[in-house]
C-alpha cells in the first residue's frame, strides 16, 4: 500500500508538501480520483528515476506553482471560453498595450 506524501516521514528535512509531485496529485486527483492519481504520480517517480541513473544526473523540482504558470493571454483565453460556456459574451482587451510581465 502506498502512503500518502502527508503520512511518509520527514527525516531528511524536506518540505513534502510544496514540491511538483504533491501538486501533480492534487491536480490529478480532482479529475481523475486518488487511485489513478497515485498511479500516475508513481509513474512519474519511475520514470523521473530512470532518466537520473541513465544521463547520471540529480532530481530537479520543478515546484508546486508548475501547473500556475502559465502566461496572462493563456489564462485569459481560458477564462473568455468558460464565460462563453456560461451562456454570456466577453471582449478581451489589454489594459496596458506594453509588454506583459508574470
Amino acid at each position: 500500500m502506498l502512503l500518502p506524501l502527508r503520512m511518509v516521514p520527514n527525516s531528511a528535512g524536506l518540505d513534502l508538501l510544496d514540491n511538483y509531485l504533491q501538486a501533480q496529485f492534487q491536480r490529478l486527483r480532482h479529475r481523475r480520483g486518488p487511485e489513478k492519481a497515485i498511479c500516475a504520480v508513481a509513474a512519474s517517480i519511475l520514470t523521473a528515476g530512470y532518466h537520473m541513473l541513465r544521463d547520471g544526473t540529480f532530481y530537479h523540482d520543478l515546484g508546486a506553482n508548475h501547473f500556475h504558470r502559465a502566461s496572462p493571454e493563456v489564462q485569459a483565453n481560458r477564462l473568455a471560453r468558460q464565460i462563453t460556456k456560461l451562456g454570456f459574451s466577453c471582449s478581451l482587451t489589454p489594459a496596458n498595450p506594453g509588454p506583459v510581465s508574470v
